[in-house]
């Protein structure tokens, strides 16, 4: 697994928001974002791709609810990264 973490400013850049906008997000979303010793953000790759998922609903007009609720849904989630299950067959 990948270990790597990101401070707040390296994440901002890759996902393209301040970094202000990531705290939002993080609070109103309530997501679990690591913390260092002293207390820093430590973002993961996964939190990486769930930002970037974030800010692709932002970008297509979705309000934080409906983000939150796509986020929480992996069937709605996977429409944009094709993970989708496939529909049982009969």
């Amino acid at each position: 697994m990948d270990d790597k973490r990101f401070l707040i400013s390296e994440v901002s850049k890759m996902v393209g928001v301040e970094p202000h906008v990531l705290r939002y997000w993080e609070e109103e979303l309530e997501l679990p974002i690591e913390r260092n010793s002293q207390g820093k953000r430590c973002y993961s790759s996964r939190d990486v791709e769930k930002f970037q998922e974030i800010k692709f609903w932002k970008d297509k007009g979705m309000q934080l609810k409906a983000v939150k609720e796509i986020l929480e849904d992996p069937e709605i989630a996977g429409e944009r990264t094709g993970d989708r299950p496939e529909p049982e067959q009969a």
